[in-house]
């Protein structure tokens, strides 16, 4: 009698282990949804312009940008736009003075090209927008490649360098 007792003692307790170890491995499989924020991605955050004008027409330097972006069902559009941080001193000229961001046109592939608007009161920086990317046009998540070309025209001849920054804004 006190071995059958141990041996109903005995398989309680590991039926009773048995249902926590099964409860427990029911609530071991947690399920998980994650949320990535809208993002876009530039290969170039800026780039350095150097050109190098031997007579007066136009000099022109070209550059690859590849963009990525993953976005979300709110967003319809991605903005590429390219700012000056300095308006009326964009680039550095021959004797080391500053030249405006209108002095520069800029474009993507084969588009017509823009220039940068002129220094006005109260504002700092200058900046145009080179390229909309709309999001159904090529999916939410997609890579597109595409060539940046920047110029001067009506300069005289020399060197002129500066800086200019890419911006992605996400709508």
């Amino acid at each position: 009698m006190r071995h059958q007792i141990i041996v109903a003692l005995t398989l309680a307790v590991i039926l009773g282990l048995l249902k926590v170890a099964s409860a427990q491995q029911a609530h071991q499989s947690i399920g998980l949804k994650a949320y990535l924020r809208p993002t876009v991605r530039l290969s170039q955050e800026s780039f350095v312009l150097n050109f190098q004008l031997i007579k007066p027409t136009c000099a022109e330097m070209s550059f690859p940008l590849d963009i990525s972006w993953n976005l979300d069902q709110t967003n319809a559009e991605v903005l590429v736009i390219a700012v000056f941080s300095i308006s009326d001193s964009a680039l550095r000229g021959p004797q080391g003075e500053g030249i405006a961001a209108s002095a520069v046109e800029a474009r993507v592939m084969d588009s017509p090209w823009k220039s940068f608007p002129e220094t006005r009161a109260h504002v700092v920086n200058s900046g145009i927008l080179l390229k909309t990317i709309r999001v159904e046009e090529f999916g939410r998540q997609a890579h597109q490649h595409i060539q940046l070309q920047f110029r001067i025209c009506r300069q005289p001849t020399g060197e002129y360098h500066g800086r200019v920054e890419l911006r992605a804004v996400i709508r």
